[in-house]
């Protein structure tokens, strides 16, 4: 379960994205999450390819690609991850805040 300080700082941060990736948490999508050198994260949200590691983030999805910015797409994948953990909540808050 995510804490409570955890939950609304990622909602500060991330504001409408935040509120946007919700509606997918409970959507049926893989996530495959794999630790060579780094943690990697990938994932298909809806029809848009997600990728995460600590050092880059990339989603096919016009918001990732115009703003440059972490799209909703990245932390419903994040958060499923952490879900079914498969990531710490050490490595959620790393990938979806310290950017």
């Amino acid at each position: 379960m995510l804490r409570r300080e955890v939950l609304n700082l990622l909602r500060s941060i991330h504001g409408k994205r935040f509120s946007g990736a919700l509606p997918y948490f409970s959507k049926d999508f893989e996530v495959v999450v794999t630790r060579d050198m780094d943690l990697e994260i990938s994932a298909i949200v809806d029809q848009y390819s997600c990728y995460i590691s600590p050092r880059e983030y990339f989603c096919s999805c016009m918001d990732n690609f115009i703003r440059k910015t972490i799209c909703k797409h990245i932390i419903a994948s994040v958060l499923k991850a952490y879900a079914e953990n498969k990531i710490s909540e050490f490595e959620m808050v790393n990938l979806l805040i310290w950017r």
